[in-house]
């Protein structure tokens, strides 16, 4: 009997050391405890090679405000040598900084109100935090220094121990191809309600150390470090991804996942500021963010304008539909009709209820309104 306990600790053992899966065991603990959900085990299918990729670990948080589901996403390689150093080279790379986006946000949203305000901006242009918490956002995607070359240092050899960088690059490789497949299928998958998906590549190393050699001019200096972040460019499926992966000891890595509790709430108040900023703000001070919900809403409130209209008039096409906002007088619903058909629209009480809910459902507004002629130049 002791002897079969022994057998059985020593696999354990066996397998702790010289395997990964403890490690992806302890990683997924450490998020667990943080309140995170774990999927282990994804797998995708290589765009390029015919062979299946797997990624160790998906986890995430997700949160709701009013009807927009919050997802911040880590997409997690998990690597395990003890007796290895992770060998990362930089250097300030001006031209790198000039051509490449440095400090990527990867995000996809189906909520126009979000898209709005976030398609195409950098980091430095979202302005839907407070000062304190846009200062910590911002310092997490601080990229001062490229990594231009990564190596592997055997400690275990008597010579060549500077090897390749093929348990780095694979890493990489891996979490790209996943962020492509999961971004390439949210779309399908998520078609019913509103969605918000921030996701992050993070590449776990349980190995000696972290060595940064940091290249100036003739000089090079070399220190420890805990954590690194690189940056790139990549072709996957013919579509150009800028990708940032996180790479962190395992020892580093509570400090990691503290840096992503904020990152999630930092996401719930991007989400919650930019609906509030929507329709409180811009909606009164900008044409083009009218014009995203007329264009996506205006069927509704035409559709039921034209029938009512049918007893008295005689509408053949389906109008223009403009929407303008002044102090004075509120909103102005600008369409094509000609000055009798607006006086009649503008004192039926049926059509003026059907707006007020309109207005009220879709653009949140409860005051003043009344149509006028839309009078195009052209």
């Amino acid at each position: 009997m002791k002897n079969a306990q022994s057998s059985i600790t020593t696999i354990a053992d066996e397998v702790r050391e010289k395997t990964g899966f403890m490690l992806e065991h302890d990683v997924a603990s450490i998020f667990e405890n943080s309140g995170w959900t774990v999927i282990h085990n994804r797998y995708y299918l290589d765009d390029v090679q015919a062979i299946q990729r797997e990624i160790d670990l998906l986890v995430y948080k997700v949160s709701k405000y009013e009807d927009t589901s919050i997802f911040t996403t880590i997409i997690i390689s998990c690597k395990k040598s003890s007796f290895k150093d992770w060998v990362f080279l930089t250097r300030d790379a001006k031209g790198t900084k000039v051509n490449l986006n440095t400090e990527p946000f990867t995000y996809w949203s189906n909520d126009d109100v979000v898209n709005y305000q976030l398609a195409g901006r950098k980091i430095s242009e979202i302005n839907l935090l407070d000062q304190k918490r846009a200062s910590r956002f911002k310092k997490l995607f601080k990229y001062d220094k490229v990594v231009y070359g990564f190596r592997e240092y055997d400690n275990k050899k008597v010579n060549n121990k500077l090897e390749n960088d093929t348990g780095i690059y694979d890493s990489i490789i891996s979490l790209i191809k996943s962020q492509s497949f999961e971004l390439d299928s949210l779309p399908t998958r998520r078609k019913n309600g509103n969605y918000y998906y921030n996701i992050n590549l993070l590449a776990i190393a349980d190995v000696n150390r972290f060595i940064e050699i940091e290249c100036r001019e003739n000089e090079t200096k070399e220190k420890q470090v805990d954590r690194i972040i690189y940056v790139n460019r990549f072709l996957v499926n013919r579509q150009q991804h800028n990708a940032r992966v996180v790479f962190t000891r395992f020892e580093n890595l509570k400090r990691i996942v503290s840096d992503f509790d904020f990152l999630h709430e930092a996401n719930c108040k991007i989400v919650s500021t930019g609906t509030s900023n929507f329709y409180e703000k811009l909606l009164y001070k900008e044409f083009s963010a009218r014009h995203l919900l007329v264009k996506k809403h205006r069927n509704r409130l035409l559709d039921s304008l034209k029938w009512r209209l049918n007893s008295e008039f005689t509408i053949e096409n389906t109008p223009n539909l403009y929407l303008e906002y002044t102090k004075e007088n509120g909103f102005e619903l600008e369409i094509d009709f000609p000055e009798n058909i607006i006086d009649y629209i503008n004192k039926d009480d049926r059509i003026t209820n059907m707006t007020k809910d309109w207005l009220k459902e879709y653009f949140r507004y409860e005051g003043d309104f009344r149509y006028v002629t839309l009078d195009l130049p052209f």
